[in-house]
C-alpha cells in the first residue's frame, strides 16, 4: 500500500542529500563551493558553514556533526543522516582550523 508521509520522508532525505553532495566530492571542493557562495561559520559551532549553507535553503533546526545531519524541511519533516563522505571530511577539517578564510566574526562556539 503507498504510504504518502513514507514517501514525503524518502523525498525529503533524497533532497538534502542532492544539496550536500552538490556541494563537492572533496572536502577542498566543499569550501571552494561554499566560500564562491560567501557562505561562513564557526569552529565547534552551532553555525559551521554547512549549517549556514542548510539554513539558506530554508531548512530549520539545523544541527551538524562530524558525522551526521539533523533538520527540519519548512513543512516540518523531521530528516536525520549521514553525512556524505566529503561533507564529512569538510566539517573535521574546517574545525581543525583548515579553512580560515570560511570563517565568520562572533560565531556562536560550543564548549
Amino acid at each position: 500500500m503507498y504510504d504518502f508521509q513514507e514517501k514525503k520522508q524518502i523525498d525529503s532525505e533524497t533532497k538534502l542529500l542532492g544539496h550536500l553532495k552538490a556541494l563537492g566530492n572533496s572536502s577542498y571542493a566543499v569550501a571552494k563551493k561554499l566560500g564562491s557562495m560567501k557562505i561562513r561559520g564557526g569552529v565547534n559551532s552551532t553555525e559551521c558553514p554547512i549549517t549556514m549553507y542548510l539554513k539558506r535553503l530554508r531548512y530549520q533546526n539545523v544541527s551538524v556533526s562530524t558525522s551526521s545531519v539533523d533538520c527540519e524541511t519548512r513543512s516540518g519533516v523531521g530528516i536525520d543522516l549521514s553525512l556524505p563522505k566529503a561533507c564529512l571530511k569538510f566539517v573535521v577539517d574546517f574545525d581543525n582550523g583548515l579553512y580560515p578564510g570560511l570563517l565568520k566574526k562572533n560565531a556562536f562556539v560550543l564548549e
